[in-house]
C-alpha cells in the first residue's frame, strides 16, 4: 500500500461534502451552479439540479453503505483527479473486478476503439484487495480504480462504482473478461437514445456465438429447460428461458434480459431505477432483476447485433459453489417478484433440473444448497 501512496486519493472528504451539500438542500444560485441565465432555459436548469441532487444523495449514501470499504481511488492522472466528479462525459464505464487484473488490462485497451468519438471515463471497482490494479490504471488516464476493501459482490461493486463515477450521459456496465470490437459501444449508445437500454452480440474466444439472450423466467420455461435441455432449440418461447435459435441473433429487437456481460443504460434512467439489488444478489440474477426494473420503468432492452463483444472466459472463476449460488439466486429472484405458490413451484422445478443432472458434481452442490439453509449460508455472499 505504501508503494502506491503517491497515486492514492482519499475520497471520504469529498463524499462527506456531498452529504452536507445534499442535507443543505439544492441551491438555485447561478453563481454556484455555473449556469448563465442567458445561456440556459429553466427546464435545462431543473434537469441539471435534479441530476446533481440525485448524484449527491448517491455519493452521500456510499459512506453509509460502505463505512469501512470505501477508502481509496487510484488514477493515472494523479492525486486530485480521481473520483472527483470531473466534467460531464458521454460514457462512464463501470467494471467490477475480482482477481481479474489481466482481463481488465485487455478490456481497457479496447475501449477507445469501441466508443469511437464518444468521450469516456472508466471506474474499475477492485473487489479483491490482494489484486494490484494500479499498474493497469497507469496505462489509461481515463480510468480509475476504486479499492472496495472487501468482496462486495457484483451488484455491490456496481453500486460502489456508480457512487463515485463522474457525470455522464450513458452508463456502460461491462464484465472484466471482455474485449470490445470497434464501435461496439458507439452502436449500443446510438440504439438506446435517452429512454432504452441495449445489449450486444457476444462471441467467445474462438469467435463462436454465445446465446446470451433470455426470456423472463417462468415455471413453464424452467420446466422446459429442465426436461429438454439444449435439445430442440426451436421449441416454443414458453418452453425455454434461453433464446436458442441462431437466426434471432442476426436481427435487432427487444428482449426481456440478457446475461450480464455488457449493458448500456442512459444515466438518467439508471438514476431513476436506482441501485442494483446487492441485498438479495451477491452474484448472479442481479442482471435479471435490474432488467426487469428497467422494463417496469418503461424502457426496452434492445439487442444490437452490430455491437460485438468478445467474452474471454470466466474471470471471476467457476466452481461448484458458484453454480449452486446461481441456482439459489434463480429461486431468490422468483420469490422476490412472485407469490408463495408460484415461487414454490418454480423452486421445485429448479430442484428437478439439478436432480436430473445429479451425475454432475455441480448439480449435486446445487441440490444441497437448494434444500439446506446451512449450505446456502456457506455460499459466497453468505445468507441473504
Amino acid at each position: 500500500m505504501l508503494a502506491r501512496s503517491k497515486a492514492i486519493l482519499c475520497i471520504r472528504e469529498r463524499l462527506l461534502t456531498a452529504r452536507a451539500r445534499d442535507r443543505a438542500g439544492p441551491c438555485f444560485s447561478h453563481a454556484t451552479t455555473g449556469i448563465s441565465p442567458a445561456a440556459s432555459s429553466v427546464s435545462w436548469f431543473l434537469r441539471h439540479r435534479e441530476r446533481e441532487t440525485t448524484r449527491a444523495r448517491t455519493q452521500s449514501s456510499a459512506i453509509d453503505q460502505y463505512p469501512d470499504s470505501l477508502i481509496f481511488v487510484y488514477s493515472a492522472a494523479g492525486p486530485g483527479s480521481a473520483g472527483d466528479g470531473g466534467p460531464m462525459v458521454d460514457c462512464v464505464v463501470i467494471v467490477v473486478s475480482y482477481r481479474s487484473a489481466r482481463d481488465v488490462k485487455d478490456l481497457l485497451s479496447t475501449i477507445p476503439q469501441a466508443v469511437g468519438s464518444l468521450s469516456w471515463r472508466a471506474v474499475v471497482v477492485n473487489n479483491d484487495e490482494g489484486d494490484d490494479l494500479a499498474p493497469t490504471v497507469a496505462e489509461h488516464p481515463e480510468a480509475e480504480v476504486v479499492e472496495a476493501g472487501a468482496n462486495l459482490g457484483y451488484a455491490g461493486g456496481i453500486n460502489l462504482g456508480r457512487s463515485v463515477a463522474p457525470p455522464s450521459t450513458w452508463t456502460v456496465f461491462l464484465n472484466p473478461d471482455l474485449t470490445l470490437d470497434p464501435e461496439s459501444i458507439a452502436h449500443l449508445v446510438a440504439e438506446v437514445g435517452a429512454h432504452d437500454a441495449a445489449v450486444p452480440l457476444i462471441r467467445n474466444r474462438a469467435g463462436e456465438l454465445q446465446r446470451s439472450l433470455r426470456r423472463e423466467p417462468s415455471v413453464l420455461r424452467s420446466l422446459g429447460d429442465a426436461l429438454v435441455g439444449n435439445r430442440w432449440p426451436g421449441r416454443p418461447a414458453f418452453l425455454s428461458e434461453t433464446v436458442r435459435m441462431p437466426a434471432v441473433y442476426e436481427v435487432p429487437g427487444a428482449v426481456d434480459w440478457a446475461t450480464g456481460a455488457a449493458l448500456v443504460v442512459p444515466t438518467a434512467l439508471a438514476d431513476a431505477v436506482g441501485r442494483w439489488d446487492q441485498d438479495t444478489f451477491f452474484l448472479y440474477s442481479e442482471e435479471t432483476d435490474y432488467c426487469r426494473r428497467l422494463r417496469a420503468a418503461g424502457a426496452q432492452i434492445r439487442f444490437v447485433p452490430e455491437a460485438v463483444v468478445r467474452h474471454q472466459g470466466a474471470g471471476s472463476g467457476s466452481s461448484d459453489a458458484l453454480h449452486a449460488l446461481l441456482e439459489v439466486n434463480r429461486v431468490r429472484y422468483y420469490r422476490k417478484w412472485h407469490g408463495v405458490l408460484t415461487a414454490t413451484a418454480f423452486a421445485a422445478v429448479v430442484v428437478l433440473n439439478n436432480l436430473l443432472r445429479s451425475h454432475r458434481a455441480r448439480s449435486r452442490a446445487a441440490l444441497r444448497a437448494l434444500v439446506s439453509p446451512t449450505t446456502r449460508a456457506a455460499l459466497p455472499g453468505g445468507a441473504r
